[in-house]
């Protein structure tokens, strides 16, 4: 059986550089997706292509609403064992990249707003399909601790419903030290910027 991944976060959340890891990890294709007005219009040429994949997108994703259940139920279809990863973030540097690379208006309260409202979006949808995996990954146990959240994501899928040994996400641990994303963690670079705020400054 063929395996899906669907990462997807709020903005800034790490969707992207989880993506890049899974791809080196587990050796799966990493495809890029367009959507226009919230559908996403390649998707089914990816299922067609029979292989292992790995999706990533935010919420939004370029201005748009990901048509979500659109992809379960074609994956789900199409016979793919779907696993669907949700990207977490520390709040505040979160809040801070979106504002500053992402929010139309720049404003700390549109990027509060934005990523609740991708919250919202992301758990109503999941709530309609009990027999998906989905797993809450979070950004900086990624950045510090990557080989305990790969170990996680390897043990955690052979919980879950209506998964068997054929299905499993096994790691090949010979491919951590030769995991070629670039990983580093970014919250610095916020907290740096406002270390004024808390004191911190020399």
């Amino acid at each position: 059986m063929n395996k899906a991944i669907i990462i997807i976060g709020p903005e800034s959340s790490g969707a992207h550089i989880l993506a890049d890891v899974i791809r080196d990890a587990y050796s799966f294709n990493l495809e890029d997706i367009q959507f226009v007005r919230n559908i996403p219009i390649d998707f089914q040429n990816i299922l067609n292509k029979n292989r292992d994949f790995v999706i990533r997108f935010s919420v939004p994703h370029g201005g748009e609403t990901p048509f979500l259940e659109h992809m379960i139920e074609k994956t789900l279809k199409a016979k793919y064992m779907l696993y669907i990863f949700v990207t977490s973030r520390a709040w505040f540097p979160m809040l801070m990249s979106q504002a500053k690379g992402h929010a139309t208006s720049g404003e700390v309260w549109e990027a509060i707003r934005s990523t609740k409202d991708a919250y919202c979006f992301i758990f109503s949808i999941l709530s309609r399909y009990p027999s998906v995996n989905y797993y809450i990954v979070n950004y900086e146990t990624l950045v510090y601790e990557i080989e305990v959240l790969l170990y996680g994501i390897n043990e955690l899928s052979k919980w879950g419903m209506n998964c068997d040994q054929d299905v499993e996400l096994k790691i090949n641990k010979s491919m951590l030290p030769d995991i070629k994303s670039e990983i580093f963690n970014a919250n610095t670079k916020w907290m740096k910027e406002h270390e004024d705020i808390f004191g911190l400054s020399s």
